[in-house]
């Protein structure tokens, strides 16, 4: 397997996994019952929409923070991995 088809294996994965996730709380959050019932309620379906779409947005939020730390990381390690020299004169000493 190579980068490309690992890469997009494990995106295919984190989808299904969030996805699995997501339907089990909100199942548990908004379903009453899991009876035979053709159709949810209007509640539970209501319910179901908004902890759907607040699932998702939380998760966009949480990635988002994520690379915002990881970029931070990388950038303090670029400091770190610099010539002392460079790191005195970017900072004022000597």
């Amino acid at each position: 397997m190579n980068q490309a088809q690992f890469e997009a294996q494990l995106d295919s994965d984190l989808t299904l996994d969030l996805n699995a996730r997501m339907a089990a709380t909100c199942q548990r959050l908004c379903m009453e019952s899991y009876s035979d019932r053709p159709s949810l309620n209007e509640p539970e379906s209501n319910c179901l929409d908004n902890c759907a779409s607040k699932y998702l947005t939380s998760q966009k939020l949480a990635l988002k923070e994520v690379e915002i730390m990881m970029k931070k990381f990388q950038h303090e390690n670029k400091i770190m991995e610099q010539p002392i020299e460079k790191k005195r004169k970017r900072f004022g000493i000597f």
